[in-house]
Protein backbone atom coordinates (compact mmCIF):
# COMPACT_ATOMS: atom_id res chain seq x y z
CA UNK A 1 0.00 0.00 0.00
CA UNK A 2 1.44 2.77 -1.14
CA UNK A 3 0.27 5.87 1.59
CA UNK A 4 -2.37 4.56 3.24
CA UNK A 5 -0.51 3.15 6.05
CA UNK A 6 0.61 6.58 7.46
CA UNK A 7 -2.45 7.90 6.96
CA UNK A 8 -4.56 5.30 9.04
CA UNK A 9 -1.65 5.80 11.90
CA UNK A 10 -2.28 9.45 11.66
CA UNK A 11 -6.37 9.00 11.26
CA UNK A 12 -6.28 6.52 14.55
CA UNK A 13 -3.73 8.23 16.85
CA UNK A 14 -6.16 8.75 19.53
CA UNK A 15 -6.81 5.55 19.61
CA UNK A 16 -3.38 4.18 19.26
CA UNK A 17 -2.18 6.29 22.27
CA UNK A 18 -5.44 5.34 24.03
CA UNK A 19 -4.19 1.39 23.20
CA UNK A 20 -1.20 2.04 25.03
CA UNK A 21 -2.71 3.79 28.24
CA UNK A 22 -4.82 1.02 28.90
CA UNK A 23 -2.07 -1.31 28.29
CA UNK A 24 0.08 0.19 30.61
CA UNK A 25 -2.25 1.37 33.57
CA UNK A 26 -4.59 -1.85 33.53
CA UNK A 27 -8.21 0.91 34.71
CA UNK A 28 -10.40 -1.22 36.73
CA UNK A 29 -13.20 -2.47 35.19
CA UNK A 30 -11.57 -2.50 31.51
CA UNK A 31 -8.32 -4.81 32.81
CA UNK A 32 -8.31 -8.36 31.52
CA UNK A 33 -6.12 -10.91 30.34
CA UNK A 34 -4.95 -10.52 26.64
CA UNK A 35 -8.06 -13.04 25.05
CA UNK A 36 -5.91 -14.14 21.71
CA UNK A 37 -7.51 -14.44 18.34
CA UNK A 38 -11.09 -14.01 17.58
CA UNK A 39 -12.77 -15.43 20.93
CA UNK A 40 -15.94 -13.64 21.16
CA UNK A 41 -17.26 -13.30 17.23
CA UNK A 42 -20.42 -15.84 16.78
CA UNK A 43 -21.06 -16.67 12.87
CA UNK A 44 -24.73 -15.46 12.29
CA UNK A 45 -25.57 -15.85 8.73
CA UNK A 46 -27.91 -13.53 6.99
CA UNK A 47 -30.76 -14.37 4.53
CA UNK A 48 -28.88 -14.09 1.19
CA UNK A 49 -25.06 -14.56 1.60
CA UNK A 50 -24.44 -14.79 -2.04
CA UNK A 51 -21.51 -12.22 -2.47
CA UNK A 52 -18.97 -11.15 -0.38
CA UNK A 53 -19.56 -7.23 1.20
CA UNK A 54 -16.98 -5.86 -1.69
CA UNK A 55 -18.87 -7.34 -4.93
CA UNK A 56 -22.37 -6.59 -3.94
CA UNK A 57 -21.71 -2.98 -3.11
CA UNK A 58 -19.69 -2.92 -6.20
CA UNK A 59 -22.61 -3.90 -8.24
CA UNK A 60 -24.36 -0.54 -7.88
CA UNK A 61 -23.14 3.29 -7.20
CA UNK A 62 -21.53 4.44 -4.51
CA UNK A 63 -23.48 5.78 -1.92
CA UNK A 64 -23.25 9.22 -0.64
CA UNK A 65 -20.94 9.46 2.06
CA UNK A 66 -23.24 8.66 5.72
CA UNK A 67 -26.22 7.51 3.88
CA UNK A 68 -25.57 3.69 4.12
CA UNK A 69 -25.58 4.16 8.36
CA UNK A 70 -28.71 1.72 8.60
CA UNK A 71 -27.80 -0.02 11.05
CA UNK A 72 -28.41 -3.46 9.53
CA UNK A 73 -25.03 -4.49 8.30
CA UNK A 74 -26.09 -4.83 4.60
CA UNK A 75 -29.59 -6.13 5.38
CA UNK A 76 -28.87 -9.21 4.04
CA UNK A 77 -27.08 -8.72 1.05
CA UNK A 78 -23.84 -10.73 2.69
CA UNK A 79 -23.13 -13.43 5.51
CA UNK A 80 -22.88 -11.85 8.78
CA UNK A 81 -21.61 -12.57 12.17
CA UNK A 82 -21.83 -10.94 15.63
CA UNK A 83 -18.90 -9.52 17.82
CA UNK A 84 -19.33 -9.76 21.32
CA UNK A 85 -16.86 -7.27 23.21
CA UNK A 86 -16.94 -5.86 26.69
CA UNK A 87 -19.67 -4.77 28.92
CA UNK A 88 -22.73 -6.47 26.81
CA UNK A 89 -21.37 -4.34 23.59
CA UNK A 90 -22.27 -6.38 20.49
CA UNK A 91 -21.22 -4.92 17.06
CA UNK A 92 -22.71 -7.03 13.37
CA UNK A 93 -19.77 -7.59 10.96
CA UNK A 94 -19.41 -9.20 7.52
CA UNK A 95 -18.66 -13.01 7.85
CA UNK A 96 -15.20 -12.52 6.24
CA UNK A 97 -13.67 -9.95 8.33
CA UNK A 98 -11.07 -11.32 11.12
CA UNK A 99 -11.52 -9.71 14.47
CA UNK A 100 -9.30 -10.00 17.38
CA UNK A 101 -10.00 -9.10 21.01
CA UNK A 102 -7.59 -8.05 23.59
CA UNK A 103 -7.94 -7.16 26.99
CA UNK A 104 -11.10 -8.81 27.97
CA UNK A 105 -12.97 -7.04 24.90
CA UNK A 106 -12.42 -3.65 25.86
CA UNK A 107 -9.93 -3.50 22.47
CA UNK A 108 -11.11 -4.83 19.39
CA UNK A 109 -8.90 -5.19 15.79
CA UNK A 110 -11.31 -5.53 13.10
CA UNK A 111 -10.10 -6.64 9.47
CA UNK A 112 -11.84 -7.07 6.09
CA UNK A 113 -9.99 -8.72 3.40
CA UNK A 114 -6.73 -7.95 1.95
CA UNK A 115 -5.82 -6.12 5.05
CA UNK A 116 -2.73 -3.78 3.04
CA UNK A 117 -5.52 -1.20 2.17
CA UNK A 118 -7.01 -0.66 5.53
CA UNK A 119 -8.25 -2.07 8.97
CA UNK A 120 -10.48 -0.83 11.76
CA UNK A 121 -10.89 -1.49 15.48
CA UNK A 122 -13.74 -0.82 18.18
CA UNK A 123 -12.02 0.62 21.56
CA UNK A 124 -13.87 0.91 25.16
CA UNK A 125 -12.39 3.38 27.51
CA UNK A 126 -13.46 5.09 30.86
CA UNK A 127 -14.38 8.93 30.01
CA UNK A 128 -16.95 11.02 31.68
CA UNK A 129 -16.88 13.11 28.66
CA UNK A 130 -20.52 14.41 26.74
CA UNK A 131 -20.56 13.48 23.05
CA UNK A 132 -19.26 16.31 22.36
CA UNK A 133 -16.43 16.56 24.01
CA UNK A 134 -15.67 12.78 23.30
CA UNK A 135 -16.43 13.54 19.47
CA UNK A 136 -13.88 16.46 19.51
CA UNK A 137 -11.39 14.93 21.53
CA UNK A 138 -11.21 11.07 19.35
CA UNK A 139 -11.69 12.80 16.10
CA UNK A 140 -9.17 15.75 16.15
CA UNK A 141 -6.28 14.03 14.62
CA UNK A 142 -8.61 12.98 11.69
CA UNK A 143 -10.41 16.00 11.26
CA UNK A 144 -6.87 18.37 10.67
CA UNK A 145 -5.94 15.45 8.17
CA UNK A 146 -8.64 14.56 6.27
CA UNK A 147 -11.79 15.85 4.68
CA UNK A 148 -15.33 15.57 6.63
CA UNK A 149 -18.02 13.77 4.68
CA UNK A 150 -20.66 13.90 6.60
CA UNK A 151 -21.88 14.02 10.27
CA UNK A 152 -25.00 12.49 12.09
CA UNK A 153 -25.91 11.75 15.48
CA UNK A 154 -26.77 7.97 15.85
CA UNK A 155 -29.47 6.32 18.17
CA UNK A 156 -27.74 2.93 19.43
CA UNK A 157 -29.14 0.99 21.82
CA UNK A 158 -27.87 1.40 25.06
CA UNK A 159 -25.94 4.66 24.11
CA UNK A 160 -26.30 8.06 25.90
CA UNK A 161 -25.21 9.74 22.57
CA UNK A 162 -23.44 8.73 19.69
CA UNK A 163 -22.38 10.08 16.28
CA UNK A 164 -21.02 8.81 13.14
CA UNK A 165 -18.72 11.10 10.92
CA UNK A 166 -17.43 10.07 7.48
CA UNK A 167 -13.77 11.30 6.28
CA UNK A 168 -11.95 11.57 3.13
CA UNK A 169 -8.03 11.67 2.58
CA UNK A 170 -6.82 12.63 -1.25
CA UNK A 171 -5.49 9.21 -2.20
CA UNK A 172 -8.79 7.88 -2.47
CA UNK A 173 -9.24 6.56 1.33
CA UNK A 174 -12.15 6.83 3.30
CA UNK A 175 -12.47 6.40 6.81
CA UNK A 176 -16.01 6.19 9.07
CA UNK A 177 -15.97 6.83 12.94
CA UNK A 178 -18.01 6.18 15.66
CA UNK A 179 -18.14 8.21 19.30
CA UNK A 180 -20.40 6.85 21.85
CA UNK A 181 -20.64 7.61 25.65
CA UNK A 182 -22.66 5.60 28.15
CA UNK A 183 -22.36 6.10 32.29
CA UNK A 184 -18.97 6.89 32.67
CA UNK A 185 -17.51 5.12 29.21
CA UNK A 186 -17.02 5.90 25.66
CA UNK A 187 -16.81 4.01 22.75
CA UNK A 188 -14.14 4.71 20.03
CA UNK A 189 -15.10 2.67 16.14
CA UNK A 190 -13.39 3.32 13.41
CA UNK A 191 -12.90 1.37 9.85
CA UNK A 192 -10.10 3.19 7.23
CA UNK A 193 -9.74 1.80 3.72
CA UNK A 194 -7.74 3.03 0.44
CA UNK A 195 -8.99 2.30 -3.10
CA UNK A 196 -11.92 0.77 -2.27
CA UNK A 197 -14.82 3.58 -2.44
CA UNK A 198 -17.72 1.03 -2.52
CA UNK A 199 -16.68 -0.63 0.92
CA UNK A 200 -17.51 2.71 2.87
CA UNK A 201 -21.27 1.87 2.41
CA UNK A 202 -20.20 -1.75 4.20
CA UNK A 203 -18.36 -0.13 7.01
CA UNK A 204 -20.96 2.31 7.46
CA UNK A 205 -23.83 0.08 7.97
CA UNK A 206 -21.70 -2.17 9.90
CA UNK A 207 -20.32 0.12 12.51
CA UNK A 208 -24.16 1.37 12.81
CA UNK A 209 -25.19 -1.55 14.74
CA UNK A 210 -23.44 -1.33 17.70
CA UNK A 211 -25.25 -1.82 20.82
CA UNK A 212 -24.98 -2.09 24.37
CA UNK A 213 -27.20 -4.58 26.69
CA UNK A 214 -28.15 -2.65 29.62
Amino acid sequence: MKRSGLLRRASSVSAVVLLAMLAACGDSGSAGEESGSSPSASASASESPSEPPSESASSGEVAEPGASADATCGDGAYETKVVEAAQGIRLTVPADWEVESFRAGFQNRLYPPDRDVGDGYLVISPSVQDLDAAADDVLKATRSAAETTSEQDLELPGFDGARMETFAYDDETFAVSVVAVYEGFRLQANMTREGVPEEQAVAESCLSTISRSS
